[in-house]
């Protein structure tokens, strides 16, 4: 994989590219997440693994 040089928009001190905060999720009633977050920074690539049915797309 090549690497990725920053670009204007990137780099130290510089918003993230994706900033998720307060994510809730309850399934029957019974509490998944509370108050999750996520942060995703520019040149960062991240994967979401698991077994068919488990959730992920949710």
């Amino acid at each position: 994989m090549p690497i990725a040089h920053p670009g204007p928009h990137e780099g130290p001190g510089r918003a993230p590219a994706l900033l998720l905060r307060g994510i809730d999720k309850s399934f029957d009633g019974h509490r998944a997440l509370d108050g999750a977050g996520f942060r995703l920074d520019w040149g960062e690539v991240h994967a979401l693994v698991g077994e068919n049915g488990a959730g992920k797309s949710t």
